[in-house]
């Protein structure tokens, strides 16, 4: 027995139920809750939601439950409203996600599930039945394994390439150490006639020459550059002295001292207006007047005669006369300075002039000096090539001389570190060669175990489609045969691509010996195709096998006898069934559900005043 409570689960707002093996009745009018009922059993299996439809939880409720409670275990569903959502938490019945689509595909059928409405409004039927096997994702394992059998048949044919080439290599091993052996020999043999005749260059003269070469060699590089940038040096000296030119020197003595004689006769003047100032304008200032002249104080004003003249005058006119005396200093002030200027001119332009002279007297000097300088260079060089040259001789003809008695040795004693890099190298091939060749019966065996998975795969998921159509087929006729519908048959006819993979089914109807269309048919056979279709994915997927529950509900356009039949035609499949029922349909035998016990919406909508 299955024992289920139930709180604000679409239109039951509180209630209990016990379930029990076989056939289980909810037997009510509309709004008693019959399909509140079946939803809170989905709800708890885990089915709602994975559609995209939203949870059943009661309209204005915030969060609802439902609890199961078998033999076994004890589960709890709730679901909680944030905003706008409804999430579902806790346990549920159904954990795996292709028991939970199987079930909500082909175990729970009621109104609104997917074959039933697919079968209603024409829809595509084939993506819904084969949606178990895209939850296995086949194609993608088909994709996957493709690529390992790619990968182990790439390395399979380099196996089988090492394999050939091993026998290649082993006879360029043996050439090789043959090869060795004869270069080795023939080294001896030199080695032993160059000792006996006792030919041996001197190799200590010729390191001597080649230290010598280098060192001449250093030195003439050296002494080159040397010579470039004293030749750099005396182009820039004769550009720039080409460039100076230096004016002939004027005689400026005698207007200089002109100068300085105006000079020191403006000081004279200046010196003696300075003291002749300072006295009269100290007697001025200090109110003296009458110490060299008579004072006559007057209202009028204050008369004097002026002390070097005689004749009268007054203070203000002689203050306006020292004003004039010393205007008259700064005047010869004035021209003393411009004077003073224009020495200080004449001067620096004698300066220049003598500065430019010593410049080219310098750089004259110093052409002359570079130039020579640079002859004694290039004299050293032309010495230093000739030795050069004459040493290079020496080399070469040294050289050669010990390159005459001991190439054949140094040739042979490459030929012989050649030719034993060559046979490490293939003796190295050769055992990766050996590795790689062993490998091929493990790929073998992993080339034959993939392509044995794969076709395993095509065949299950041509298998699976194809046993669909055969399903159908098998259920129809057992319809047919006990309800009598208005129609003879029904079919799932394949449709297959260019590789014979079923890619779509026609559900294709049969009246009075010809086809006929869905529009064409009642609601109640409407409603018989797509119970049909879904028990047919029922028993291809072995779905009594992964859900003990099979929901029925919405069956309002059947017929008495025909809802009876279909409950008669399913009970044995699953563990329980559960199905809802109007008053009017005749009673079943098993275990009937009273909704009476239920608290539910539209109870307590008929008790609002």
């Amino acid at each position: 027995m299955w024992q289920l409570d139930i709180r604000n689960i679409a239109g039951i707002r509180s209630g209990d139920a016990d379930l029990y093996p076989g056939i289980n009745v909810v037997r009510a009018e509309n709004w008693q809750g019959k399909s509140s009922f079946v939803a809170a059993l989905q709800v708890v299996m885990g089915t709602t939601g994975d559609d995209g439809a939203d949870h059943p939880l009661t309209d204005g409720a915030s969060d609802g439950a439902v609890g199961l409670e078998t033999e076994a275990q004890t589960y709890e569903t709730e679901l909680v409203r944030r905003g706008e959502t409804v999430t579902r938490h806790g346990d549920t019945y159904l954990t795996d996600d292709q028991d939970r689509l199987c079930a909500r595909l082909f175990a729970f059928l009621g109104e609104q599930n997917p074959v039933r409405e697919a079968v209603r409004s024409g829809g595509d039927l084939a993506a819904l039945l084969t949606e178990p096997l895209a939850v296995e994702n086949i194609d993608e394992q088909i994709a996957q394994l493709k690529r390992e059998r790619r990968s182990v048949e790439t390395e399979l044919e380099r196996a089988e390439d090492a394999a050939d080439r091993r026998r290649a290599v082993e006879a360029e091993i043996a050439e090789l150490e043959e090869e060795l052996a004869q270069l080795r020999a023939e080294r001896d043999a030199v080695t032993d006639e160059t000792d006996a005749a006792g030919e041996r260059p001197d190799q200590e003269e010729l390191s001597s020459k080649r230290a010598e070469k280098e060192q001449l060699q250093h030195r003439i590089s050296t002494l080159e550059n040397k010579i470039d940038r004293q030749e750099d040096r005396l182009r820039e000296r004769r550009e720039e002295l080409a460039a100076l030119t230096v004016p002939a020197e004027p005689d400026l003595s005698t207007d200089i001292d002109a100068k300085r004689a105006e000079i020191t006769e403006l000081e004279a003047s200046i010196n003696l207006l300075g003291d002749l100032y300072r006295v009269n304008k100290r007697v001025l200032d200090e109110e003296r007047v009458d110490l060299v002249t008579e004072l006559d104080r007057t209202l009028a004003g204050d008369e004097l005669d002026c002390w070097l003249c005689g004749q009268a005058t007054t203070e203000s006119a002689i203050a306006d006369r020292l004003s004039a005396i010393d205007e008259r200093r700064t005047a010869l002030r004035s021209q003393k300075s411009a004077l003073q200027d224009e020495i200080s001119e004449i001067r620096d332009r004698r300066d220049e002039i003598r500065t430019q002279r010593r410049r080219k007297q310098d750089l004259e000097a110093e052409v002359s000096e570079l130039q020579v300088t640079l002859d004694e260079n290039r004299s050293r060089l032309a010495d230093l090539r000739e030795r050069l040259d004459a040493v290079t001789e020496d080399v070469e003809r040294l050289r050669a001389n010990v390159e005459e008695t001991s190439a054949q040795v140094t040739d042979l004693e490459s030929d012989i570190k050649y030719t034993q890099n060559e046979l490490a190298d293939r003796r190295a091939e050769l055992d990766e060669l050996e590795t790689e060749a062993e490998r091929r019966t493990q790929l073998q065996d992993e080339r034959d175990a993939l392509t044995a998975e794969l076709e395993s795969l095509r065949t299950r998921r041509h298998d699976k489609k194809r046993e669909l159509a055969e399903r159908f087929e098998e259920t129809i006729r057992d319809i047919v045969a006990t309800l009598e519908p208005g129609f003879e048959f029904a079919r799932l006819t394949p449709k297959t691509d260019a590789e014979g993979d079923i890619t779509d089914f026609d559900l294709v109807v049969a009246r009075d010996g010809r086809e006929t269309t869905l529009d064409a048919l009642s609601q109640g056979e409407v409603e018989i195709l797509g119970i049909v279709t879904a028990l047919a994915g029922y028993e291809t997927f072995d779905v009594a096998d992964r859900v003990p529950v099979m929901l029925l509900d919405g069956l309002t356009a059947l017929s008495n006898e025909n809802f009876h039949a279909i409950v008669e035609y399913v009970r044995e499949r699953p563990e329980i069934l559960v199905t809802t029922a109007y008053p009017e349909i005749d009673e079943f035998e098993g275990h009937v559900l009273d909704p009476n016990r239920w608290d539910v919406v539209s109870d307590r909508q008929r008790s609002a005043p």
